[in-house]
């Protein structure tokens, strides 16, 4: 026996002498990796944090032994945090995926995920929805007038989810959502007119903020979730005033042009198309395109689907009213109330209730040194 001990000793040596593979190191290269679906399911995000610089790709597919899809980051190039957007995917489906260094061959742990339709996702009290949501440059211009930067939008998100969550009854919540400044493949970010040619490629992202053109704030295509082209674009005019006051500012705005695009939630106008739709006496909420906390009032103002017609009493334009729309798509959605109904009510600033989903990323692009991380929110009342 001790003569076996011997030789194993002397084997080992050798091993070391010749510089065959040692074992991997125990500790992961990748250090968080970030998956969620998005478009109604066809399109997946997928974003991770490493310890040093990697060149990463995702591989993916129906099992664990068929990994044979590949998605390459956004951009491509060396860094030490990255996303990739895989295209393609079957709704309801459940995908496995890993993460590879393409310069090391080491991988992330195994993981799954499923191809979520937003639309049908229902999980017995609510719809959940995902974004992707790009800063159309690293830092604001000088012209913008304030420091807007990738935290003040992730506290514009934890807004809006508050916003969207009270505007819907709690029926549709935000899920999670990653900011970024990464550039999407996108040559520039003009925005889309109506009628204009689709090009999925260049269209990554599901809210385009811009700062370097001077812009009003518009979803282009209504029920947009489908859509694979960037169809919200928030910009320096018209509601989102140069410069945007503070987060909730911009919370807002989001919040309106999500309504569209989500929701197929009209414009509101005062009976008859005049005047703004205020209506103080329903949820705490005043109904109006123009949007905002009202200090005096201690109330939002902003687009609202409520579900009673007479009790938000608001011209929808040519439009039906738009808590019928959104039941064509989110079928779960009771009928309309004929009086009171339980409703979430946003009655501070910020603090509200959003429906318990949100989560939170901000992939910041730094040529080589970009970061992934978690934001919480400050939820200050």
């Amino acid at each position: 026996m001790e003569g076996m001990r011997r030789l194993l000793g002397v084997l080992v040596m050798v091993v070391a002498l010749v510089g065959l593979p040692t074992p991997a190191r125990s500790a992961s290269l990748f250090t968080a990796v970030e998956a969620f679906s998005t478009k109604t399911g066809f399109r997946a995000v997928v974003a991770w944090q490493a310890s040093e610089t990697v060149s990463g790709e995702v591989l993916y597919g129906p099992s664990p032994e068929d990994l044979s899809g590949v998605a390459v980051p956004l951009p491509v190039g060396p860094d030490k945090a990255q996303m990739a957007v895989v295209d393609g995917l079957t709704p309801g489906r459940t995908y496995w995926f890993q993460v590879r260094d393409r310069i090391s061959g080491e991988t992330s742990p195994m993981r799954r995920m499923t191809a979520t339709n937003a639309y049908n996702g229902w999980n017995g009290r609510t719809y959940t929805l995902s974004l992707v949501i790009q800063l159309d440059a690293p830092e604001a211009p000088v012209v913008v007038g304030s420091d807007l930067d990738l935290n003040d939008v992730a506290a514009a998100v934890n807004v809006m989810a508050e916003r969207v969550h009270d505007a819907t009854d709690g029926f549709v919540r935000l899920g999670t959502v990653l900011v970024t400044d990464t550039k999407l493949d996108y040559s520039a970010n003009p925005p889309v007119a109506f009628g204009a040619v689709c090009t999925p490629a260049g269209n990554v992202a599901d809210v385009v903020i811009e700062t370097a053109v001077a812009f009003d704030s518009h979803t282009w295509t209504p029920w947009a979730i489908d859509d694979p082209c960037t169809v919200i674009h928030v910009g320096r005019q018209g509601q989102l005033v140069l410069p945007w006051k503070d987060p909730a500012h911009l919370g807002y705005v989001l919040t309106h042009e999500l309504a569209h695009y989500a929701l197929d939630a009209s414009d509101l106008y005062g009976l008859n198309g005049t005047g703004e739709c205020w209506n103080p006496d329903w949820d705490g909420s005043l109904m109006s395109n123009r949007g905002g906390w009202k200090e005096s009032y201690g109330r939002w103002e902003g687009t609202e689907l409520d579900r009673n017609e007479t009790l938000t009493p608001c011209d929808m334009g040519s439009e039906s009213y738009s808590w019928d729309l959104l039941r064509e798509r989110y079928v779960e959605v009771p009928e309309r109330a004929n009086g009171p109904v339980e409703h979430v009510v946003d009655r501070k600033k910020t603090g509200n209730p959003d429906g318990g989903a949100l989560r939170i990323f901000v992939l910041d692009h730094r040529a080589g040194s970009s970061s992934l991380h978690v934001v919480t929110p400050v939820d200050r009342p």
